[in-house]
């Protein structure tokens, strides 16, 4: 097939272009606080930065820091996962989610339409929990 009268193909890159991801690195790393951090840490702190806390939650558990993990974790709302590396109250909170959540998963079809307007209004009562947010 003759190309003639075509437009040349463009490059998506140069040759010299070839470094800017390594440049872009360090540059991220430098501002992240990360040069010379792990690769498991760079990868942590740049998912939470960018607002991705189940991948950070795992790749802050493979870089050993277990109190990031859990903060990703409950900030992922995955209590199961932050349920394996939490202690003491946070660890009573999250049995907690977990079991309300797994007790709203086994409600009967169609129960709403059953309850009476008192029903409804003491179940409504029990769920407005005084959480500061």
């Amino acid at each position: 097939m003759d190309n003639a009268g075509a437009p040349a193909q463009i490059p998506l890159w140069e040759e010299e272009d070839m470094e800017m991801p390594s440049r872009k690195h360090k540059t991220a790393d430098r501002l992240l606080g990360l040069a010379g951090a792990s690769e498991p840490m760079r990868r942590a702190k740049a998912a939470e930065n960018r607002g991705r806390h189940s991948e950070a939650g795992a790749a802050f558990e493979d870089a050993g820091m277990p109190v990031d993990a859990l903060r990703n974790w409950r900030l992922a709302a995955d209590f199961e996962k932050a349920l394996e590396l939490a202690k003491g109250t946070a660890q009573e909170d999250l049995k907690w989610l977990v079991l309300t959540e797994a007790i709203m998963r086994r409600r009967p079809d169609g129960i709403q339409d059953r309850l009476t307007a008192a029903e409804r209004r003491r179940l409504s009562k029990a769920m407005r929990l005084p959480l500061p947010s």
